[in-house]
């Protein structure tokens, strides 16, 4: 049987070394073999909404099990302090947009990712901003997963739709955040999060925050100038 050049580069990729206990290296591993799989799938015929299901729950899993890893990485324990043992990072949450949000990421896809933390419950030490401390935690993410400047990738991350990018860190309070969408943000943003979705971390603080965006999302009433924009 023919290989396509994927196939044939996934194989050859396959065949390389990695060192499997850099978080870094086990998520390419995963990555490649699930890649392996959709393309086995995706022959087969598996019908399409499945496999963009199966797809967008590897990433949720890749993302959720990173931000821990991210979490801990070098230096951070001057700023943290311990996390659970399930490894979630209470307080701290992403939310998936877009394709990842409406569970039907294809092959290519990148992941449009927004995160934002509860100061009341995010375990940082007395004295460190939490702002940073979470937006560092996340930059760590895109080290561990995103390869734009190393080369492979587990996941293209795009952090673009988040909170005023130009000015803003990674990582925002929800309270700055509910605020920036019911008061500043443009009629834009009311699609852009209604597929979103919490696909990493504190999924409870995730889900309490997507309830009171919900009156944003889904105004009960539209006025005409609503309705022109």
């Amino acid at each position: 049987m023919t290989l396509s050049p994927l196939e044939q580069r996934l194989t050859r990729l396959k065949s390389e070394p990695l060192d499997q206990e850099d978080p870094r290296a086990k998520a390419l591993a995963a990555k490649r073999k699930a890649q392996a799989w959709y393309m086995a799938q995706d022959k087969a015929g598996t019908d399409q909404e499945e496999l963009g299901f199966g797809w967008s729950s590897l990433a949720d899993l890749v993302l959720d099990q990173g931000l821990a890893q991210a979490w801990w990485a070098k230096g951070m324990e001057r700023r943290t302090k311990k996390l659970a043992p399930d490894g979630t990072v209470p307080g701290l949450f992403i939310l998936g947009l877009g394709k990842l949000g409406g569970q039907d990421l294809n092959f290519s896809s990148d992941v449009d990712l927004v995160a934002f933390y509860e100061p009341d419950l995010v375990p940082v030490l007395p004295f460190e901003g939490k702002t940073d401390v979470c937006s560092r935690v996340l930059r760590n993410l895109n080290s561990l997963l995103d390869g734009h400047k190393t080369g492979d990738f587990a996941w293209r991350i795009d952090w673009r739709l988040r909170p005023d990018p130009s000015v803003t860190d990674l990582a925002m309070s929800t309270e700055a955040g509910l605020d920036y969408f019911f008061f500043h943000s443009p009629p834009w943003r009311r699609l852009a999060m209604m597929k979103a979705r919490v696909v990493a971390g504190d999924l409870e603080a995730g889900q309490r925050f997507l309830k009171e965006l919900h009156p944003f999302i889904w105004k009960r009433s539209l006025d005409f100038r609503s309705i022109d924009e």
